[in-house]
């Protein structure tokens, strides 16, 4: 990756973050970094907590942690308040306090998002102090239209554009034969997080590859970018925008079309 972040050689990289019994758990916490160096002011940790145990997170100056429950159960605590995880869900502490992650009876699986905050990006987040803890689960997601999918996806408002500065998550789901056509967005990192039964291909400029259930991906910077479902496949996984500014969200109003609640 060149000093821009904007590869010299296309080339559509990813990794698997499933977590396997071979892994290393300390204390029942298996934790790995996932694509490192892939994207510079992020970095993408895999961890799987093993049933009844409890993660304890201290704050870290500069830093925000996002993270996306995959699978399992259990809940988080942080200022007195607990959140139940029973689904895919999404969770941003409120980065001055310490809290807990802990699992339920089964492994609780999640991504861990750690995004190194610039001195603007601090500013946006005391504005907006009073939002955090953060939490939602997929089913309370909001859904929206785009007109490079087709009709019969369903796309969702993970986390929108008026939380975090800088970062915008959401989903995509339908099946076989689709495309979400191709397209092209320089001003923002993309991660694709492949959810359950999720089997398509992804294409960049001249280079596509196969994208699976539980891989991490990262879209070439700049590139032509879409996504092909073959007959009989599913298409379901999570974006992950990481834009260079602020004012490059306006990308996503302009492009998301938000359905009635």
């Amino acid at each position: 990756m060149t000093a821009t972040g904007i590869h010299s050689e296309m080339k559509i990289n990813s990794a698997n973050c499933k977590i396997c019994e071979s892994d290393s758990f300390d204390r029942g916490i298996a934790r790995k970094l996932i694509l490192p160096g892939e994207i510079n002011s992020i970095k993408t940790f895999c961890t799987e907590l093993r049933g009844g145990i409890a993660n304890k997170y201290l704050p870290e100056e500069g830093q925000l942690r996002v993270f996306i429950f995959t699978n399992g159960s259990g809940n988080i605590m942080q200022n007195d308040l607990n959140f139940p995880v029973q689904e895919l869900a999404l969770f941003i502490p409120d980065i001055g306090q310490e809290f807990n992650v802990a699992s339920g009876k089964k492994n609780l699986s999640y991504l861990e998002i750690v995004m190194q905050l610039t001195a603007v990006d601090l500013q946006s987040l005391v504005k907006q102090k009073g939002l955090f803890p953060y939490y939602v689960s997929y089913a309370d997601c909001r859904k929206y239209d785009e007109t490079i999918k087709s009709e019969k996806t369903v796309s969702r408002i993970i986390l929108s554009e008026d939380i975090v500065p800088r970062l915008c998550i959401g989903s995509v789901q339908t099946s076989g034969p689709d495309q979400v056509a191709a397209h092209t967005h320089s001003m923002l990192e993309q991660l694709f997080l492949g959810l359950s039964g999720n089997d398509v291909v992804v294409m960049a400029d001249s280079t596509e590859t196969r994208f699976l259930e539980n891989d991490l991906l990262h879209i070439p910077l700049g590139s032509r970018h879409g996504v092909r479902v073959e007959p009989g496949k599913d298409l379901h996984y999570i974006w992950i925008d990481l834009f260079h500014s602020q004012d490059d969200m306006d990308y996503i109003k302009n492009t998301h079309i938000l359905k009635d609640q």
